[in-house]
């Protein structure tokens, strides 16, 4: 099961980087070299890279924000929450 979400973080993690690069393309009509260097770097920064998807996706595709957010979202949701969960589990074991 560990290789089906890294499987899916992957993937989801690509089509960030590419509505990334839409949106630099669209707002700032950057070069498509210069919009996939930076979209790279900024796509595997878990908040930024969400945020910027969304912007990407809604800007770059015409999507609406829901649309969007709902796609980019859960991911960053889910890695919070089992983060959390996990600190909370180490916390509790050790005592």
């Amino acid at each position: 099961m560990n290789g089906f979400f890294t499987a899916v973080y992957w993937v989801l993690n690509i089509i960030q980087i590419i509505a990334v690069i839409s949106g630099f393309h669209e707002w700032l009509g950057w070069n498509i070299v210069i919009s996939i260097i930076f979209a790279a770097i900024i796509g595997w920064f878990p908040l930024i890279g969400t945020f910027m998807g969304v912007m990407g996706a809604v800007e770059g595709w015409g999507w609406e924000y829901w649309q969007a957010i709902l796609l980019f979202i859960w991911p960053l949701i889910l890695v919070f929450f089992f983060g959390t969960l996990s600190a909370v589990t180490d916390k509790f074991s050790r005592n």
